[in-house]
């Protein structure tokens, strides 16, 4: 008999039979092996990583276990899925860490069991497979000639989404029911590309004061315009697929509008696109923009270790070095929810090895339970501990749309944090898929605020910061993936309430992060490959005789740089002025997809004002 037996007789007489769940403390027994007690197996952990997966994504599973006694054979595995609501198979089930494949969405039960050969022990974890997000088309009217084209009127339709549109059976009208021109079957229209109607397959022409409409094939109005006369040259988005009609520079039959005047046209109206979820007013902007080249170096570089995070690496926030510490960059990750904090060691940025960072810290909600997906990530006041999270949902719940933000205390010990806040905007914001919600948050100090005039819509008033109470020096920017457009509140850190003083569009289809740069005043909107890796820059209007004044608004649209792959790149950050070297700064992403197997890179961008 293998140690104690004393010990052996009264665990023994306890434990009649095994099959429990555990995960540690002392082994339990069942039945005899050779006359002598058998100590069951322990597992010792179990994980899967990610926790949340696309259909047709894989999981990593992860198990540990041992068998004291090691007998009467050896240790062996097997996993088993069972769907609750959602579907899966494992792959190598009989090994410690086999990989387990989404096929269908919902929740899956994944167990491990182990076993000596005479006793099995199980212990199980809920995955959730989520639902494929499809690229959706957004086809709109971009441009109209109404008089004087070659060989004759003709109206330009643009796909501002991010998959093709299939156009069989869709119908443009005028402002004359019975004209009618039904798109043949077959015809398509690629993402961010142009097709003609022209007035010899429309069989009618536009007249001085017409409108152009497009539908759907089951009849839903898509988009429309309308003028009451003709243009100087065309009427055309600025810019091309999001922006408000004006008259343009030139005709541009085919290719992107020449956006070069601010005439809103003669008597012109936007009926903008059906189904905006926008809650506020479209105000366009003091000019139109059109798309511009990087600004930066164009000069991307790789700057974490291959491998360092498993994917899923959606926001980043700078902070600034200061007297008494480096910088760092905070990264956040939505599957496992973990917040990093990043240390930069000379070649990459990597986590820091004291207070429990080494392999990030893993964040709950604040009762100390779920997984938020967490998408983007901000600091407010600099002197403060505090670090701010957006969400969509809860990654438990995979389906039900929780869009939160998330306040956590970042020198509280160990290896997780519980939020020492929640505000859940779900109730304020436009009804969105789970898995299309909260994606971006940065932050703005009430002296940026008030320096710069800015309006608070919600008492038409310049903004005064005593009005709402407890919610710090700054207003939280926030950016909903659904309808690209962005969100201002005041947050009360002890009632917890939210007070919304600003709405506006993100000047793209959809928003993956938010990033204030505290030096120079720009706000810059990031859209990741959805919308072809593009940044958005806004400013508080302060020209006196604008309709816009103290409200933002779009001033530049840039390109990627060519050396930046055309990712899932959702987060950004941007250095302050202190760290300007040769007239600039570093600017960085986040890649969601872990393209090559790294998360992060860098480029750099001017410093100060460069528009």
């Amino acid at each position: 008999m293998k140690g104690s037996s004393v010990l052996r007789a009264v665990v023994a007489a306890a434990v009649a039979a095994c099959g429990c769940d555990y995960l540690s403390g002392g082994a339990p027994h069942r039945g005899n092996v050779d006359g002598a007690p058998n100590l069951c197996p322990v597992i010792d952990s179990v994980s899967a990583n990610p926790m949340t997966a696309m259909v047709g994504g894989t999981i990593a599973l992860g198990g540990a276990a041992h068998d004291d006694d090691k007998e009467p054979s050896a240790l062996a595995f097997q996993w088993t899925a069972t769907g609750l609501t959602g579907g899966g198979t494992i792959s190598n089930a009989a090994v410690a860490n086999p990989t387990f494949a989404c096929t269908s969405a919902g929740t899956v039960t994944v167990t491990l069991s182990a076993s000596d050969g005479a006793c099995s022990v199980h212990q199980a974890i809920t995955v959730t497979c989520a639902p494929v997000v499809v690229q959706l088309p957004m086809v709109v009217i971009n441009e109209i000639e109404s008089s004087g084209g070659v060989p004759g009127d003709w109206v330009e339709l643009y796909n501002a989404g991010g998959a093709t549109a299939d156009l069989s059976q869709w119908v443009f009208k005028d402002n004359d029911d019975t004209h009618v021109y039904t798109l043949p079957n077959g015809t398509s229209l690629a993402a961010d590309s142009y097709y003609v109607l022209e007035e010899a397959a429309l069989g009618f022409g536009l007249g001085a004061s017409d409108a152009a409409r497009l539908f759907d094939p089951s009849g839903k109005l898509v988009d429309t315009y309308q003028w009451t006369s003709h243009a100087i040259t065309t009427y055309g988005r600025c810019p091309d697929g999001l922006g408000a009609f004006t008259t343009t520079a030139a005709s541009t039959k085919g290719t992107a509008n020449a956006c070069a005047t601010t005439d809103g046209g003669a008597g012109g109206s936007d009926g903008g696109t059906d189904g905006s979820t926008d809650g506020g007013a479209d105000r366009g902007t003091d000019a139109p923009v059109t798309l511009s080249v990087w600004p930066g170096a164009n000069a991307v570089v790789t700057v974490d270790q291959v491998g360092q995070f498993s994917g899923n690496l959606s926001g980043l926030f700078y902070e600034p070095a200061t007297s008494s510490g480096a910088a760092v960059l905070w990264g956040i990750q939505n599957s496992p929810s973990t917040l990093y904090r990043l240390l930069w060691n000379g070649t990459t940025w990597a986590s820091t090895t004291s207070g429990s960072w080494n392999a990030g810290k893993t964040i709950r909600y604040p009762d100390g339970t779920g997984t938020p997906d967490s998408e983007g990530v901000t600091r407010a006041e600099l002197s403060s501990t505090a670090i701010y999270v957006s969400t969509e949902r809860n990654g438990d719940v995979g389906t039900v749309s929780r869009m939160s933000v998330l306040r956590y205390d970042t020198s509280a010990a160990g290896a997780s944090l519980n939020a020492t806040n929640e505000w859940n905007l779900t109730p304020d914001l436009p009804v969105s898929d789970a898995n299309l919600g909260l994606e971006a948050i940065t932050w703005i100090p009430d002296a940026s605020l008030v320096g710069a005039g800015f309006v608070d819509e919600s008492t038409g008033q310049l903004y005064d910061p005593s009005r709402y109470a407890n919610h710090g020096t700054g207003i939280f920017f926030v950016g909903l993936e659904s309808n690209g457009s962005i969100y201002g509140y005041a947050l009360d850190h002890v009632a917890g309430a939210y007070h919304r003083v600003a709405t506006f569009p993100g000047g793209q289809a959809s928003i993956m992060d938010l990033s204030f740069d505290r030096d120079v005043g720009y706000l810059w909107g990031y859209c990741d490959n959805t919308c072809a890796n593009r940044a958005a820059v806004f400013e508080i209007d302060g020209v006196a005789t604008s309709p816009t004044k103290g409200h933002f608004i779009l001033r530049r649209l840039f390109d990627h740089p060519t050396t930046l792959p055309n990712a899932n790149n959702e987060g950004i950050a941007i250095a302050p002025e202190s760290e300007c070297a040769n007239g600039r700064k570093a600017f960085y992403w986040a890649d969601d997809s872990a393209t090559g197997g790294n998360s992060i890179r860098r480029d750099s961008i001017p410093c100060g004002t460069f528009f």
